[in-house]
């Protein structure tokens, strides 16, 4: 049972509607009165009886209290049990009949049986009952109505703990209000509620830092901000998306920082080792916004003179448009609803739509006046049902999109309206266009990199199928313009890397302009040339690929040598990051200059084609040498040999932890079995053999690896990945270097080093 509630200061106007008479009768509703304690039996009557209450108090703004009760589809009372569940609704609402007029119509318009109960704050002994928190009272009463009669039980606001006591209900997760509602069924796009409810849930699927979480709603296109005390205990946080702020509490219980709730369960923080660090970050978060905040109002300043009238004009359009939802919204059929509830005496009025969906609430339905009320109740139903299936749909649609964090902030940054973006966006978007133009990849992995801790955010990391990193399409890079703009302005440098089954992307990195013409005029013919500072450019060359076994060495090594000549000798291989146009460079000593587009070429430049098609047979001659030469035959103890480099290792990584050096926080005894056995293999041993050694000699091997065969497979596979199946090492009989039986191979003998993990 639903029970939905309102106050007004007129009788007749009500009394009209219920008992469907006046000018705006409809005819269908076939009205039934079942309770009451008055006698008139129409509205004209009825109105001149409830004036008699109503004189004695007449500073009383809202003497007519207005509520329907009404029952889930299917199921239906006769009009005995109607006039028992009435009277006992309003006694356990505290509303004495023996005192307060009131009348009860059932009507039967609609397929949920419902009644209204029009009643008089005022009595007739000139008391008035206040109604104070009648709407959490009457979720109560229901309750008891439901249990008393027998119907379909509904949860309630309060429910009993394991001793019986009375507790507020949880709510995990809030609904939309009535008014996201409308926004959403205008815009189409879901309401920001609920679009900040499915980024929280996708970044705590799994226990996460309080530090992860804060940079993946960031990386989302949140605003996330710890409530943290100077001692550093953390109280819960704040969001804002899309302009607008919302606290935990205001999106469920879930999202609050509670013992019980999902967000703490999932949030790793200790307050002693991490205090210190989120305080410092709330405060960077914070100044980011002030100054953001200052930015905005300068613009709007300088936008000022310009736009007056504009603005003018908007503003009374909004005004209108939110008088018009507002007039539109006092009152709509209880039958299917509820009527809303018009009475600012209770403040948690607005909350408890939230709390408890059975309650219909709001501030706007105080006039109810003569004759029109009834059908403006029937067009605020037809509004709001068309509302709520528009917004459905949306809803339907947002669902159906990917989950994943790096997207769910999309419909907030859409690109479609062109109209609606500034100049700077714009300017992005344009640039982003000239740049996949002419590198015309399938698509790209776009990063984010912070310019104070140089933390790097994938942003696509982990959220393709199964876990996998996602790359975006073009189309989907500027869509996510806005948030890069956003991570732009608080310090990220933005990165892109081309993937493409078809091209290489060779960059050369930090090209002075003496050396791109210097490059230009010795053939080198870069397919795009941009400049992220002041003599600072990137040269790229879109290459073609070709099938391989040596293909990415190849590309790599003609990138290496390149950057090595050229441009930056750090720069690792072809896969690689390079800025994207139109965001800036705010690092020391770069001027704080905008990555634009210097040059763009179609043609394949010969020069880097023809170095790459010199290392790919470099590189197949140097394959064909290591195939023909025969694997020196090991020679020597290989049980003690791999002890001996066991404990080697053993000690090495157990004073790596002792000294607590970074990522050491255990001896890897797997790793220490890779790099003794690894030692056998560079000394001649085939991988099966030195294999076999190690099951032998790793200490206590059966009680650390359950299944010891599974683990040598496993072992073996890892080092033909690394070594394949046959290795080119100079001969050695314990550990002396034979003379070279022949060929001029270039492959150097590779020493064991401790690493922190296979």
């Amino acid at each position: 049972m639903k029970a939905s509630i309102n106050r007004g200061d007129g009788f007749r106007g009500v009394l009209n509607y219920v008992l469907d008479e006046g000018k705006k009768r409809t005819g269908n509703k076939n009205p039934e009165v079942i309770a009451g304690n008055v006698s008139g039996r129409n509205a004209r009557d009825l109105a001149k009886e409830f004036a008699v209450s109503r004189s004695l108090r007449d500073n009383v703004k809202s003497p007519v209290w207005h509520t329907s009760l009404s029952l889930p589809e299917g199921e239906r009372l006769d009009s005995g049990r109607w006039d028992q569940a009435v009277n006992l609704f309003l006694k356990e609402m505290k509303l004495d009949t023996a005192k307060h007029q009131f009348i009860a119509v059932r009507h039967n318009d609609t397929d949920k049986d419902h009644v209204h109960i029009i009643a008089s704050r005022i009595g007739l002994d000139g008391s008035l009952w206040h109604g104070r928190k009648d709407v959490f009272n009457a979720i109560e009463a229901t309750q008891t109505i439901e249990r008393e009669l027998d119907l379909t039980l509904t949860a309630g606001y309060f429910e009993l703990d394991k001793n019986g006591n009375k507790i507020k209900r949880k709510t995990p997760k809030k609904q939309a209000k009535q008014k996201e509602i409308q926004m959403s069924a205008r815009t189409g796009e879901a309401p920001q509620r609920l679009i900040l409810q499915k980024i929280i849930d996708e970044a705590i699927k799994a226990k996460i830092s309080v530090f992860e979480f804060i940079q993946q709603l960031e990386i989302a296109g949140v605003t996330v901000r710890p409530n943290v005390a100077k001692t550093g205990r953390l109280n819960g946080f704040s969001f804002v998306l899309g302009g607008i702020p919302f606290k935990g509490s205001d999106l469920g219980d879930n999202y609050k920082w509670s013992k019980d709730s999902k967000l703490k369960q999932n949030i790793i923080y200790e307050q002693d080792k991490d205090g210190g660090k989120l305080i410092a970050e709330s405060e960077r978060i914070k100044q980011t916004i002030s100054a953001e905040s200052s930015k905005e109002a300068t613009a709007d300043q300088e936008r000022k003179p310009t736009s007056q009238s504009i603005t003018n004009e908007d503003s009374n359009k909004s005004i209108d448009t939110s008088r018009r939802l507002s007039q539109s919204s006092k009152q709509n059929d209880s039958g299917n609803s509820g009527v809303t509830r018009a009475n600012a005496e209770d403040s948690t009025s607005d909350s408890s739509s939230d709390k408890h969906d059975r309650i219909r609430s709001n501030e706007n339905g105080r006039n109810v006046s003569g004759s029109n009320a009834g059908t403006r109740q029937e067009q605020a139903q037809k509004q709001l049902e068309k509302q709520h299936s528009a917004a459905r749909s949306g809803f339907n649609k947002w669902t159906d999109t990917d989950n994943h964090i790096s997207d769910l902030a999309a419909p907030s940054s859409s690109n479609s309206n062109s109209a609606k973006q500034s100049p700077d966006q714009l300017k992005k978007i344009e640039a982003w266009r000239r740049q996949h133009e002419i590198l015309g990849a399938e698509s790209y992995r776009i990063t984010v990199v912070d310019r104070v801790s140089d933390r790097t955010w994938n942003i696509g990391k982990n959220h393709g199928e199964g876990g996998k990193e996602r790359f975006y399409t073009a189309e989907e890079v500027e869509a996510k313009i806005p948030l890069l703009r956003q991570k732009n302005a608080r310090g990220g440098d933005i990165y892109i890397t081309p993937i493409s089954s078809k091209y290489h992307f060779a960059v050369i990195d930090d090209v002075r302009e003496k050396t791109h013409m210097m490059l230009i005029s010795d053939g080198f013919k870069p397919t795009l040339v941009q400049e992220s500072s002041k003599d600072n450019r990137q040269l790229i060359f879109k290459l073609p690929k070709e099938v391989g076994a040596h293909e990415a060495a190849a590309a790599n090594k003609v990138v290496f040598d390149l950057n090595k000549q050229h441009g930056d000798p750090k720069f690792s291989g072809v896969v690689h990051p390079f800025r994207m146009a139109g965001f800036s460079n705010k690092k020391a000593g770069r001027n704080n200059a905008f990555t634009k587009i210097i040059s763009r070429a179609k043609e394949v430049c010969s020069k880097v084609s023809g170095l790459l098609d010199e290392m790919r047979g470099e590189l197949a001659k140097q394959a064909k040498i290591k195939e023909v030469k025969d694997f020196p035959q090991f020679s020597g103890d290989a049980d003690t040999n791999f002890k001996r480099e066991w404990s080697k290792q053993h000690g090495l990584a157990e004073m790596m932890v002792k000294r607590g050096a970074q990522g050491w926080t255990h001896v890897d005894y797997t790793t220490l079995d890779f790099r003794a056995t690894e030692l056998l293999i560079q000394q001649g041993m085939s991988i099966k053999e030195a294999v076999e050694v190690m099951k032998r000699n790793s200490p206590e091997l059966e009680s650390r690896k359950w299944n010891v065969e599974d683990y040598a497979k496993r072992t073996i596979d890892k080092l033909r990945e690394k070594y394949g199946e046959k290795i080119e090492r100079e001969p050695m009989i314990g550990g002396v270097k034979l003379p070279k039986s022949g060929g001029d191979s270039k492959v150097k003998s590779q020493s064991p080093r401790i690493k922190k993990g296979l």
